[in-house]
């Protein structure tokens, strides 16, 4: 799996880019909300929402995402870890059609440096002109959604145990006959490249293709 290393040491790899992804097809949406959700929370997952991990998420500011009702009188949050949704908008154009905007946003720690390794999955839907539209299922009358679905979903694994253990560099180099620089290579080619390699490829089994599979299942 590629990957690139920044020079400050943090990494990212990149499983979905976010390009688009056009299906035509009926499906029930219900039954991907569930079982999409339902696989997340059984597989680890968190909300993304109140997320302010300074190494991952500098640029979230949890109380600018607060929305009505979110917040009790006691502040304690009633979302809880494993909402995920980030917005959904669904309006009635009139005539049986709906336009429908979908964001999920989650995340989850790799099993081997933990806090400093995350996967981040980002489910973007959207579907202009959908209709709803009544089948038959054996005897059984069911509803499913057609029309035009495009996925725009960004997956990406990002670490930075190599930036947080550069930041040390500086007092090691002091007791050191060694350069920076080459204690950066070092650290990045014998001891941080093989294992990060096996994490991502564990990631991507445990986080991608569940995933990429639920995804498949219900569009294609």
């Amino acid at each position: 799996m590629d990957y690139s290393i920044q020079d400050d040491g943090s990494l990212t790899a990149t499983f979905m880019d976010g390009g688009k992804y056009a299906y035509g097809k009926q499906m029930n949406l219900r039954d991907f909300y569930t079982e999409l959700g339902k696989t997340l929370t059984e597989s680890g997952w968190d909300d993304i929402t109140w997320d302010k991990d300074p190494k991952f998420f500098s640029n979230v500011n949890a109380t600018s995402k607060l929305k009505k009702g979110e917040l009790a009188d006691t502040k304690q949050l009633k979302r809880n870890k494993n909402m995920y949704e980030q917005k959904f908008f669904w309006c009635d154009k009139g005539d049986g059609a709906f336009d429908v905007e979908i964001i999920w946003k989650a995340k989850k720690t790799g099993p081997l440096y933990k806090d400093e390794s995350v996967v981040t999955f980002e489910l973007n839907l959207s579907n202009r002109n959908m209709r709803n539209v009544e089948i038959l299922d054996g005897n059984n009358k069911i509803t499913l959604q057609d029309g035009g679905w495009e996925l725009r979903n960004k997956m990406e694994y990002k670490n930075v145990v190599l930036r947080e253990k550069f930041k040390k560099l500086q007092y090691i180099t002091k007791w050191t006959p060694f350069s920076e620089e080459y204690l950066k290579e070092i650290m990045s080619k014998m001891w941080f490249e093989k294992n990060v390699d096996h994490e991502i490829e564990v990631m991507k089994r445990k986080c991608y293709d569940k995933i990429k599979g639920i995804i498949d299942k219900h569009f294609k």
